[in-house]
């Protein structure tokens, strides 16, 4: 079930080659059910008898993400097992929407939805007549630009230290994750690093650097301030402006750290997976639209 859980959840494996933004797949009358008595109360005043609900990606019980068309507007539903801090989520895009960001605001957080015993989380968002990364180096401008006015605004958010609390209590627990993974190298415990012990073996001085350059507390390093967190492909829109769009700010909720954090994963998602005699250019490209010195970038 958790396998099944992580597909519909993500909508795409690790999020770099998204999808078509169709949604075609009708979900089973239960489930249909469940999320317009879920949500339709929170959209529509008179809700019509006839609502269509469609999947993006087949769902695994109620959990996915779906088009809904009622009272003449169309909605973004998300239906996810990770509860997280739906409150706390909803201000950051309030607050970034409020300061001239393009982002997919949070319009309602955290619906209580339970299905087939599952305590679920129903967000509902404006559904955007967007598209995907077009892999020019237009769509790359863009994105840095969106990236650095989000950084901006997010210096001054009003809520950072309940941000710096979840990252500490989040980065403390990688800690001693970290220390049992040296441990168990140390004592030689294979099967508690891998199922494959054989590989664990052989691969024990990749552990053994691992766990040594490894320092989780990036909360504590000088510059760390709340952040996006999770930019990738599928994380990111364009509307017909060609302006990013950013999505999906449920790991800015546990994630204070240098800037750094976010032009990593910007640069390895939507750079490195073009040919290698393109990077320098792109990342120059980056370098000047973002308009900040970024250490280490």
């Amino acid at each position: 079930m958790e396998i099944k859980t992580q597909r519909a959840e993500f909508g795409w494996p690790g999020g770099d080659r998204p999808g078509a933004l169709v949604f075609r797949h009708d979900p089973a009358p239960e489930i249909r059910d469940a999320i317009l008595d879920c949500v339709l109360p929170a959209v529509a005043e008179t809700p019509s008898s006839v609502n269509e609900l469609h999947a993006l990606t087949p769902p695994d019980g109620a959990i996915g993400r779906y088009r809904l068309a009622v009272g003449g507007r169309e909605w973004f539903v998300r239906v996810s097992a990770r509860t997280g801090h739906a409150a706390l989520e909803q201000a950051i895009t309030g607050w970034l929407r409020d300061h001239g960001v393009a982002v997919n605001h949070l319009e309602v957080a955290g619906l209580a939805l339970n299905f087939g015993g599952d305590a679920l989380r129903a967000d509902i968002r404006e559904l955007l007549d967007a598209r995907h990364f077009d892999d020019t180096d237009a769509d790359l401008r863009s994105l840095a630009v969106e990236i650095a006015r989000c950084h901006s605004a997010l210096r001054d958010f009003p809520h950072t230290d309940e941000v710096e609390a979840n990252a500490a209590a989040r980065f403390t627990q990688l800690g001693k994750v970290r220390d049992q993974i040296a441990d168990a190298v140390a004592l030689e415990n294979w099967a508690f690093l891998c199922q494959n012990t054989n590989w664990a073996h052989d691969h024990a001085q990749w552990f053994r650097d691992m766990v040594r350059n490894y320092e989780p507390r990036l909360d504590l390093r000088p510059g760390a301030q709340v952040l996006h967190a999770q930019i990738h492909r599928a994380n990111v829109l364009y509307r017909a402006d060609a302006r990013a769009v950013l999505l999906d700010f449920e790991e800015a909720v546990q994630t204070f750290a240098p800037v750094a954090w976010d032009m990593a994963y910007f640069v390895q998602r939507f750079c490195l997976a073009d040919a290698a005699e393109k990077l320098p250019a792109h990342l120059a490209l980056v370098r000047a639209a973002y308009s900040a010195p970024v250490p280490g970038l």
